[in-house]
């Protein structure tokens, strides 16, 4: 059996193409440098994109090239959206063209949902419309769009929440922190640190990814999430426990956010009952491991 991985080299296809390989599948891919093994490939280039596939002819195909960080997606919004639309019907084209016998996983995110009074969300919340306020919001809402104009392919949709795990680069929550800390900063600077989300360790999510796809039924939409909330003192609070660092919290104004969601937790009871899925890492071990990470950066 052969994988095939758009965004080979990010930090969430690292361990996809580990957790592929351990499961004895051949595993193949492309990003737009072509480093560590992957193949050198722009997905907005078609003919490219075709002419690699062509010669794999992949059994699974996983999507994940895209502009991952919101922040960044503010600042390049038409390169995200372009990604997002163009890069996402390429590869579904090219599957479509190439008659490929394959099945896809299509990676979206939480935010295409509306959040309700409670906060917690199931596959049944109503999604955001294409006005949504945020750039990452707009591009994943387009992505799921697209694959919508292909119906007679095998295409399951990931609604991933928030996953965190050693090496994963800065511009996220648990990274900047333990980041600060061992660089060993005595004050670390955070904006509303009590909101509650939902996180995963990468690891349990690459795992999902696979039975997403060879267990996920055709056209679905599924959580991947943990269901269980933290906040961001709390992830303060664990890393004081695991390093030597006495640090304190200090509130920067410029970090708070007008109407910040209090509670975002996801509900994926019905991905575990289509594959059988739930977490199995603890969150504090996964918090341990990024500590660990950012220390061995410094050494």
């Amino acid at each position: 059996m052969k994988a095939f991985i758009t965004g080979i080299n990010g930090f969430v296809g690292n361990y996809l193409r580990k957790e592929l390989e351990r499961n004895n599948i051949e595993v193949f891919g492309v990003d737009r440098v072509g480093n560590n093994g992957a193949l050198k490939c722009d997905i907005l280039n078609k003919e490219e994109l075709k002419s690699i596939l062509e010669k794999i002819k992949p059994d699974l195909v996983f999507h994940l090239a895209a502009i991952s960080v919101p922040s960044r997606c503010e600042e390049i919004p038409e390169i995200a959206m372009d990604i997002a639309e163009n890069g996402t019907r390429n590869v579904l084209l090219c599957v479509k063209e190439l008659e490929i016998d394959c099945k896809t996983l299509v990676i979206s995110s939480s935010y295409v949902y509306e959040i309700p009074e409670d906060g917690v969300i199931t596959e049944e919340t109503p999604i955001k419309g294409e006005d949504a306020l945020n750039a990452y919001t707009r591009s994943k809402l387009m992505q799921e769009q697209v694959c919508k104009e292909f119906p007679e392919l095998h295409i399951v949709i990931s609604r991933s929440f928030n996953h965190i795990g050693p090496g994963q680069p800065l511009g996220f929550i648990a990274s900047d922190f333990a980041k600060q800390i061992v660089d060993g900063n005595k004050t670390i600077l955070v904006g509303n640190i009590d909101t509650k989300r939902d996180y995963t360790d990468v690891r349990d999510v690459v795992r999902a990814y696979v039975l997403a796809v060879m267990k996920g039924g055709k056209g679905e939409v599924y959580n991947i999430c943990s269901g269980q909330e933290l906040t961001g003192r709390k992830i303060l609070d664990a890393y004081k426990e695991l390093s030597d660092n006495n640090f304190e919290i200090k509130i920067d104004e410029s970090k708070l956010r007008k109407n910040d969601i209090l509670k975002l937790i996801g509900d994926y009871s019905k991905f575990n009952k289509d594959t059988g899925w739930k977490p199995e890492i603890n969150i504090k071990d996964t918090l341990k491991d990024v500590l660990e990470y950012w220390k061995s950066k410094n050494d």
